[in-house]
Order: structure tokens, then C-alpha cells, then sequence
């Protein structure tokens, strides 16, 4: 049984006309008809008595209605969900645990208006619980600030890069206004989310026993350990602080975070996951093409396009795309080696 049959099935016993049933179907009457007699000669006995004007479903063909009417509809149905699925209706992320979810808020938009019924599922987790996630297919992305480790089949690409900065409490030895080296703060205790990729750094730059840390669960937890004057943290530059606490400068060593979006490489992903993974891809390509153009000696723009740069008669070049001359100058050979 094929489910063209039961739909030009279901278009007769509705009309009980042949000639009906075919234009609802749009096709011919005699394709139509050959398609009930197979199916007839399936189910073994006639679904309808042609009468002409008097034209009815045999016995068979009520009993079969219903049933067949719920095969057509469940068929439908199973279409649409994998379409949906395929087309990408949900994008999942993991996310570890200290990643600020803000930082996704441009793709998500982009992503959004491309697919509006899109839904997005979020997971937390350690690093280890994120790369598993990933590993066994449970979501489609991962966001770190982490290293998730040497795995051959991850790609990677850049999402965001936040300059952090020493937050204490007002009246703490470190406020009297002087930037302090980094150093200085390794003897301190430290006031950190889990699993804090830079406080990590930081910390193993000093001997194991000057290693004073206090992790908190939340955001909130840090200011109020903060507020009793308990240690120092880390924290965005850009956040906002409560009334008591104010920001350190440092000097020597550079308090930046770095977060990456992580996939799995060769895997087949959803239309929304490659749209989202596509808006690095792209990002991170305009970086790359961005620092080798102003790395061009001779040139008084620096924001001047590579595309601008580039004669005709060029052959595709490196993972970038770019497009030199054949064969280039020593010049601008010695341009992109130094790149």
C-alpha cells in the first residue's frame, strides 16, 4: 500500500466521484483509477460501487475509512515532525558553567529571524559534563571558556573575548588607588565561580600553598563575600558593582577571558545549528582576512578590504580564501609569512 493510494482514496470516498476526486488530487482520472483498483486488488474485495450519480463505498471501504483515514494523518504528521528536524526547529547548547550567555545574544538574534519557530534548549556543566554532551550527540554546540581538551574531531572558534579586572572591597588594602602587579594577588584569597578558567590561571602561577580560593555559586555569592571584605575576584570590567566595592588596575600579567564555541567535525548538523556555527565561521574568517591586510606593508588604510588588494588572474590562497597574485612579490610574500 503506498500512501498516494490511500490519499486518492480518502479525495473519493469524499466526492464519490472519480472526476472530483482526481482534480482534488491533480491528476488524471485514469491514474486515479488504476491507483483504487491496486488497492482494491490489496485489500482484497472493491472499496466502491460505481453507480454513476448513485455511487457508494462498499462495506469494506467504510470499515477501511476511519482506519485508513488515521494512517494518512499519522503519516502526515511523522513528515512534518522530521522536516522540522531537519530543518533545524531546535538548537542545543551546552554551556560550562562560568559562560555568560549574553555573549550569544547577536547570533541568537540573527539565528531567530532566520528560523522564527526555532526553540533553543540550553544545558550547563563542567567542562567534562559539556564534552560529553557533545560527544554523544545529546546537544549540537558548546560554548566554554574552558579547555575541553584534545579531542581530534573538535573544531573551534573564537565567540568572545572579555577584559577582566581585580574587584574588591573599598576599604581592602589593594584600594588605595595604584595599579598592583598580579603577583600580589596569588597570597590573597580568591572568590571565584567554580570551575573559572582564568582564576584557575592565575592561581597556578603561585606556589601550592599560597593558592587561597573560595568558590560561590553565583554572581550574588561574590559580591557579598566581596561586601565582608573576605578576599578579592575577578570579574568583567564592564559589570556593574555595588555600592562599596571598586576595581583594580593590574599591571603584568593580562586578566582577559576568552570563550569558544565548540563543535564536532564531519558530524551532520541542523540547519540552525550550521546557521549558528556558520556566524563564527564567517566572523572568525573576517578576522583573520582583517589582520593579514593590515599586516601588508605600503598600504595608508588599514581598514581597507584585502578584496581591494588583489589583482585579478589570482588562485585561492590558505584556509582564508584570500586571493594573491601568481607568482606574488617578494613583498608580499614576506607579508604573509610574517602574518
Amino acid at each position: 500500500m503506498e500512501l498516494y493510494q490511500v490519499r486518492y482514496f480518502l479525495a473519493l470516498a469524499s466526492t464519490l466521484n472519480f472526476t472530483r476526486a482526481a482534480e482534488m488530487c491533480c491528476v488524471t482520472q485514469p491514474a486515479l483509477t488504476r491507483a483504487i483498483q491496486a488497492l482494491e486488488f490489496e485489500m482484497g474485495g472493491r472499496l466502491i460501487t460505481r453507480e454513476r450519480r448513485l455511487s457508494h463505498l462498499t462495506e469494506l471501504g467504510q470499515r477501511l475509512l476511519p482506519v485508513l483515514e488515521r494512517t494518512y494523518r499519522g503519516a502526515m504528521a511523522a513528515k512534518a515532525l522530521a522536516r522540522t528536524c531537519v530543518d533545524g526547529a531546535t538548537l542545543r547548547l551546552a554551556l560550562t558553567s562560568t559562560v555568560d550567555l549574553g555573549c550569544l545574544m547577536r547570533p541568537l538574534r540573527e539565528l531567530i529571524a532566520k528560523f522564527p519557530n526555532v526553540e533553543v534548549d540550553v544545558l550547563r556543566g563542567s567542562a567534562e559534563e559539556v564534552l560529553e554532551y557533545l560527544k554523544s550527540g545529546e546537544v549540537d554546540i558548546a560554548i566554554a571558556d574552558i579547555d575541553l581538551g584534545s579531542w581530534e574531531r573538535l573544531d573551534s572558534w573564537l565567540v568572545d573575548r572579555i577584559p577582566y579586572c581585580l574587584v574588591a572591597n573599598s576599604e581592602h588594602p589593594f584600594a588605595g588607588g595604584a595599579p598592583i602587579p598580579v603577583s600580589a594577588i596569588v597570597g590573597e584569597r580568591l572568590i571565584c565561580l567554580p570551575h573559572c578558567s582564568l582564576a584557575r590561571e592565575l592561581l597556578e602561577t603561585g606556589a601550592p600553598d599560597q593558592r587561597r580560593v573560595c568558590q560561590v555559586a553565583t554572581l550574588g555569592d561574590i559580591f557579598t563575600m566581596l561586601k565582608l571584605n573576605a578576599g578579592v575576584a575577578l570579574l568583567p570590567r564592564d559589570i556593574d558593582l555595588p555600592d562599596g566595592l571598586v576595581r583594580i588596575e593590574t599591571t603584568g600579567f593580562p586578566l582577559e577571558h576568552s570563550t569558544y564555541l565548540y563543535a564536532v567535525a564531519g558530524r551532520q548538523r541542523t540547519k540552525s545549528a550550521g546557521a549558528f556555527v556558520d556566524f563564527f565561521a564567517r566572523r572568525s574568517r573576517r578576522n583573520s582576512a582583517n589582520k593579514l591586510a593590515t599586516a601588508l606593508p605600503g598600504r595608508r588604510s588599514r581598514k581597507k578590504s584585502v578584496a581591494g588588494m588583489v589583482p585579478s588572474g589570482a588562485r585561492p590562497f590558505g584556509a582564508f580564501g584570500l586571493k594573491v597574485p601568481v607568482p606574488p612579490s617578494r613583498q608580499f610574500r614576506a607579508a604573509i609569512m610574517s602574518a
